[in-house]
């Protein structure tokens, strides 16, 4: 019994330590996300960064279903109001993210935009039943106060109502991450992200019709690149939070957001 109990708890902690290791590689790719879009977004306006950004996302998804023995199966849409529940808090989250940004420094909306680990540890408690810890409580609150100070130093009003849209911004992206960690309950990493690319290639494409600029070559593989370095991170997100707690990833990276993010201005 007792070496059962052992083999449980191995088990379980290397599935803990491939979950960090899976959250650590994907803010890796996120960074180098942030660093090809800046080049991008220097000369396209940032609805052109987006679309490509989700339309080059889809080669990673296909690619793992091709070699990786990927059943057609797995793109069965089972659950696809939570796929679509869960592009539209991702793409909301972005929204917010470049309403607030043109009235504060980059450098604060980011910063802000870093409280996700807070609403992360406190939305797994309320939606994914995961257990509360006073010590994470007692952060999370000196976490709050944290942003209160930053929101306390912003001068005028209209940077405090960007204040507000930043840390929506923020919560959408938890409800994303929430909603990511229920679906890799039963469906495929692959195919999480393959509809969210779909869904939000398409919300993405129709914006473009009102601001557009046809890329260069050099520029296209610069888009290329966004697309397959941001959603191979998506893909080992969505890993990550299977193997592990969401409010034990929350510390080693901010869900996949502020960095992508900020990757597509």
């Amino acid at each position: 019994m007792l070496v059962s109990k052992t083999v449980i708890y191995r088990k379980l902690n290397r599935r803990k330590l491939r979950g960090i290791a899976f959250m650590s590689f994907a803010n890796f790719l996120f960074s180098v996300a942030d660093v090809v879009a800046r080049i991008a977004s220097v000369r396209y306006p940032e609805t052109d960064v987006v679309f490509f950004r989700m339309l080059f996302g889809l080669l990673p998804a296909v690619l793992i279903f091709r070699f990786c023995g990927g059943r057609r199966k797995g793109l069965t849409v089972r659950r696809f109001f939570g796929h679509f529940l869960r592009a539209a808090m991702a793409l909301a989250s972005v929204g917010f993210f470049y309403a607030g940004l043109p009235y504060l420094p980059l450098a604060t909306a980011v910063t802000l935009h870093y409280t996700k680990p807070i609403f992360t540890v406190l939305f797994a408690v309320l939606f994914l039943s995961e257990r509360f810890c006073p010590a994470v409580a007692i952060a999370s609150m000196l976490g709050f106060l944290g942003v209160a100070l930053v929101s306390l130093s912003i001068g005028n009003g209209a940077s405090l109502f960007a204040v507000m849209l930043i840390l929506l911004s923020a919560m959408f992206g938890v409800g994303s991450a929430i909603q990511i960690k229920k679906l890799s309950g039963t469906e495929d990493p692959a195919a999480i992200v393959f509809y969210f690319s779909i869904i939000g290639t398409i919300a993405s494409g129709a914006s473009i019709a009102v601001r557009w600029v046809m890329p260069d070559i050099e520029d296209f593989g610069y888009m290329a690149l966004l697309g397959v370095a941001a959603d191979t991170g998506q893909i080992m997100l969505t890993i990550a939070f299977r193997n592990a707690a969401l409010s034990l990833l929350a510390p080693f990276g901010d869900q996949g957001g502020a960095t992508e993010m900020t990757s597509t201005l």
